[in-house]
C-alpha cells in the first residue's frame, strides 16, 4: 500500500470506532503510525517512524 493509503485506511477504522495498532519500520509508516491509536516502530526502522510512534521495540526480532 502507498503512505497514504495506510493513513487513510487506519483514519477509517478510527472513525469506524475501531481502536487500531500500527507497526512498522520506515518514513512510509510514518503517517499510519501517527494516526493509530497506538503506533509501535522497530528498533531498527527508520528515525521518522520510531519518532511519531508511541512506542518503540528495543528488539527487532521478537521470537
Amino acid at each position: 500500500m502507498l503512505p497514504e493509503d495506510k493513513h487513510g485506511y487506519v483514519r477509517k477504522l478510527r472513525r469506524e470506532g475501531s481502536h487500531v495498532v500500527m507497526v512498522g519500520d520506515s518514513i512510509n509508516n510514518s503517517p499510519a503510525l501517527r494516526e493509530a491509536n497506538v503506533g509501535v516502530a522497530m528498533a531498527a526502522g527508520t528515525a521518522i517512524a520510531r519518532e511519531v510512534a508511541d512506542v518503540t521495540l528495543a528488539e527487532s526480532d521478537l521470537v
